[in-house]
């Protein structure tokens, strides 16, 4: 025998707690909108984390919007604050006239080397 909620609607399906719905491939124009999206949030909350000594977080920030513009015009904020934050300088080996990019690119490509496919996983983690 099969029963009736109590409450029902006709052709509807009700959600549920543990559905989940993924895009596996985004479609171009929907993936630049979301990137846009991105470099906005990421400029905002980067700044924030700067301007809170959260400084792994602002340099995580600064990270991704470069990697995901290398030649592109870039929201400035956290970018600039980067730039010209001594400890960023130190912990690269740069100095405030090496431009404003200059660090941030030497991060990335020290990491791209290390992330490659091919590169090698045997040897003992260094830090960046």
């Amino acid at each position: 025998m099969v029963e009736m909620p109590d409450q029902f609607e006709t052709n509807s399906v009700p959600v549920a707690a543990n559905a989940i719905f993924c895009v596996n491939q985004a479609a171009p124009a929907n993936r630049i909108k979301a990137e846009q999206a991105l470099f906005e949030l990421l400029d905002w909350l980067g700044g924030q984390m700067f301007n809170t000594d959260d400084r792994c977080g602002a340099l995580l920030a600064g990270l991704m919007l470069r990697y995901l513009s290398p030649d592109g015009p870039l929201p400035l904020t956290v970018i600039s604050k980067l730039s010209r934050s001594s400890w960023l300088q130190a912990l690269t080996g740069t100095g405030p006239t090496d431009g404003l990019y200059f660090s941030l690119d030497q991060l990335l490509a020290d990491m791209r080397s290390k992330c490659a496919p091919g590169a090698s996983t045997n040897s003992p983690t260094t830090a960046l």
